[in-house]
């Protein structure tokens, strides 16, 4: 297991107040309670005292008053995985930029060499050319060319969000934090609250995470290599009717760069509250339009677009039409997301690809082809995410039934009596009848999904093999196989 894999656990249980159960850490991760176990023993050899606490009954729990530089150190002392480290070395070079770095400080960072840096840097360049940036390197030194604002999409498409996340606990939860990080973090969790309260909202996630990164790149970047990068930006007409069609939001905008100025003792750019405004109105809460004002046409067409195609792509489609509201609040934002190029990143990602894999591929590809249709801007996959959760969430309210018969011996009591189990059990499952194995053999049923047999049956559907008093393991493998046939349609 790598280092990074060590700290995401960490994180995860750092977010955590109570003591969580193995299985809900290992749900989380998609991978076993065993896993789980075995990294919590390796990561409990790195101190004198336990990492994680472990109690029968009640799960595991991160120990309280960690030494969390010591921690970091051990962990570190792993090595980096080459990905991460390349990511987190993108970072420090992004932040400083267009300060130099010296190489040599690179490598000691890293625990590696400088060619180890230097194939490093070959990657990196490649990686930042989509964001028009250039790695610039002499003999002993580095640093990362550019564009102010492509700097900050770039530190944002590098940024763990899960570390944004951890930092936000942190600071409601007093969470012993680095310093520098704990008078930051306060300051721009403070700001937000405040956006919550001038404009009566409340940012869902993960808008709110998106914000506070958005708000910490500032801060960091403003205090690594002032205040000058910004001063020649100039806002386009389409940007200052914008503003105009949204004087509230660009007003309280206007304060938060104001209290940024006085918090790191400066003068911004205006345009840093241009910036504050754009994730404002890209995000999810800006559903409520103004009095008299009517859904743009463009976002009513996408929707309707997105309710059209997405069920030609799924093998069991179904009616998506009571979400059209819930759609329409999220695609609005959206738009103004792609307009803008303003990243969103969904720590959900990953999750949703592998919960609904086949509704995944089908919002993508609907989302490919609006993007042709009306000359949109890409839909990245952590938007694809986003959209898809909606439909999902539809989904699941009207889950598809599984055609299921259920096969036992001659005794048809015990199988009816196993039907009432099923039935009441796995609402997902349609028993369409009960059948002994002789007549399933002689007058098989075809049009079925699953069979459930108390006896040895041949047939090439799915079958699973239970008792007939469908004890606590047979419900298990029910269960897993109910999801391995949700994964495959």
């Amino acid at each position: 297991m790598r280092a990074t894999t060590y700290q995401m656990i960490l994180t995860y249980l750092a977010s955590q107040s109570q003591y969580v159960k193995a299985q809900t850490v290992a749900d989380y991760f998609g991978v076993s309670a065993k896993t789980i176990y075995r990294a919590i023993r390796y990561l409990n050899t790195l101190m004198a005292q336990p990492v994680v606490m472990t109690v029968k009954g009640k799960g595991v729990k991160l120990t309280p008053n960690l030494d969390q530089a010591a921690l970091t150190t051990q962990l570190q002392a792993t090595g980096y995985p080459a990905a991460q480290r390349r990511r987190l070395l993108a970072l420090e070079l992004l932040y400083r930029s267009p300060n130099h770095q010296r190489l040599a400080d690179c490598a000691a960072h890293f625990f590696v060499s400088e060619s180890v840096i230097s194939m490093d840097l070959v990657k990196l360049a490649q990686q930042l050319q989509s964001f028009q940036l250039k790695v610039s390197r002499s003999a002993h030194h580095v640093t990362i060319l550019g564009n102010e604002t492509a700097v900050r999409k770039a530190i944002l498409a590098q940024t763990d969000q899960m570390r944004a996340m951890q930092l936000m606990d942190a600071s409601s939860s007093n969470r012993v934090m680095e310093p520098a990080n704990q008078i930051d973090v306060l300051f721009i969790t403070n700001e937000i609250e405040k956006i919550e309260r001038l404009l009566q909202i409340k940012l869902p996630h993960p808008y709110d995470i998106n914000l506070f990164t958005h708000l910490h790149i500032l801060v960091q970047r403003t205090r690594t290599t002032g205040t000058a990068r910004l001063s020649q930006v100039q806002l386009t007409a389409n940007e200052q009717q914008l503003i105009t069609a949204n004087d509230t939001v660009y007003q309280v905008s206007k304060v938060i760069k104001q209290d940024i100025e006085q918090f790191l003792n400066v003068s911004l750019s205006a345009v840093e509250a241009f910036y504050v405004f754009e994730y404002l109105i890209s995000s999810h809460y800006y559903e409520r339009l103004p009095k008299g004002q009517t859904q743009l046409p463009l976002t009513a067409q996408v929707v309707a677009r997105y309710l059209q195609l997405v069920p030609l792509f799924l093998t069991h489609p179904l009616d998506f039409s009571p979400i059209r509201p819930a759609l329409t609040a999220h695609i609005g934002p959206m738009l103004n997301r792609l307009q803008q190029q303003i990243v969103m990143k969904n720590n959900l990602l990953t999750a949703v690809q592998m919960e609904y894999p086949q509704l995944f591929a089908a919002v993508q590809k609907a989302s490919l082809k609006i993007s042709a249709e009306y000359q949109l801007a890409p839909v990245p996959l952590d938007e694809v995410a986003a959209t898809t959760v909606y439909f999902a969430t539809e989904m699941e309210r009207h889950p598809y039934q599984l055609k299921t018969l259920i096969i036992g011996d001659t005794r048809i009591g015990t199988a009816e009596l196993l039907r009432s189990k099923v039935t009441r059990l796995y609402p997902e499952l349609q028993v369409v009848g009960v059948q002994s194995k002789r007549d399933f053999e002689q007058h098989p049923v075809p049009a079925v999904a699953l069979l459930l047999a108390t006896t040895l049956v041949d047939s090439d559907l799915p079958t699973v093999m239970i008792s007939p008093i469908l004890g606590a393991s047979d419900r298990a493998q029910v269960r897993q196989k109910i999801r391995e046939l949700r994964v495959a349609r």
